[in-house]
């Protein structure tokens, strides 16, 4: 994935699976199964709420032209010494 409408998409195909997902009635399975049905809707879930909340990602353009002002402020990182104070 690389471009914001890629985490996007992504994360909207994982809630049109966790949705009905949810309401499969799992009452007549193994209680085993059941629980590791639900830890797996949960995971899903989990990781469309992760992709949804990613970081603005620069497109090539956008990059390139972060780099090239980055470098004429002095900053020959092109933007990712901000974005590691910024994100850790």
């Amino acid at each position: 994935m690389d471009s914001v409408e890629s985490f996007d998409r992504m994360a909207q195909y994982l809630d049109e699976y966790v949705k009905p997902a949810e309401n499969i009635d799992t009452q007549h399975c193994p209680r085993d199964f059941a629980e590791a049905y639900y830890r797996n809707i949960a995971a899903r879930s989990d990781q469309a709420n992760a992709w949804r909340s990613h970081p603005h990602i620069p497109t090539g353009d956008e990059a390139f032209m972060r780099g090239v002002i980055g470098a004429m402020q002095g900053d020959l990182t092109g933007g990712m010494a901000e974005l590691k104070n910024q994100f850790g």
